[in-house]
């Protein structure tokens, strides 16, 4: 899944539709966002999504929660020697990703992730 403009609107409709109250609307659109969690760049893309200023806070808001709701799916925590250490494919792709996202962000987006 590469970072590009039609990734980031298919991204765009399916949060949107997460965010419905018809639970036949919004139960497909969160299936579709768990079944596409195992490609390589989906991270990227959300956190991509979440650091454009051009795009609706409250969508924003719903991809800064998605790859919160990622990251405790997928990412696995280690205590050893009382140091903690994420351990992910391509953490480092990621984390420069959610370092500019972040530094990017508004509180509101921040406070969701």
């Amino acid at each position: 899944m590469e970072v590009t403009e039609n990734n980031l609107q298919t991204l765009v409709g399916y949060l949107q539709h997460t965010l419905s109250p018809d639970p036949t609307v919004r139960r497909p659109a969160e299936k579709f966002l768990e079944s596409v969690e195992a490609n390589q760049n989906y991270p990227v893309l959300l956190l991509t999504l979440v650091d454009k200023a051009d795009v609706d806070m409250t969508i924003r808001v719903a991809g800064a929660v998605t790859f919160k709701n990622y990251v405790k799916r997928n990412w696995r925590i280690i205590s050893l020697l009382s140091c903690l250490y994420m351990v992910h494919v391509k953490s480092d792709h990621v984390q420069t990703s959610y370092v500019a996202a972040v530094w990017n962000a508004s509180s509101d987006v921040i406070f969701a992730i």
